[in-house]
């Protein structure tokens, strides 16, 4: 999206400038499976409250020593059921 309106990499390379993300709200939790979380990120337009973009989410849940997916443990699928709920 930022590159769509100009914030391109040879833009910010060629001009000496930057982007820095400084606030993300994560709007609704979705869904949990198992190994799978998926949630919704809304950006609102602060000046008029308007839905600017929304994102959907799927992250998969890593046991990084063992390098796959694994499964949520229950006090996180508990909190997770509540925020859905």
């Amino acid at each position: 999206m930022v590159a769509q309106i100009g914030l391109t990499p040879s833009y910010l390379r060629e001009s000496g400038r930057g982007m820095a993300a400084v606030q993300q709200n994560i709007s609704r939790v979705l869904e949990l499976r198992e190994k799978v979380l998926r949630f919704a990120h809304d950006m609102i337009n602060v000046e008029n409250g308007e839905i600017a973009a929304s994102c959907e989410l799927t992250a998969v849940h890593l046991d990084r020593a063992a390098r796959g997916s694994i499964a949520f443990e229950d006090k996180i699928q508990a909190l997770a059921q509540k925020l859905m709920g």
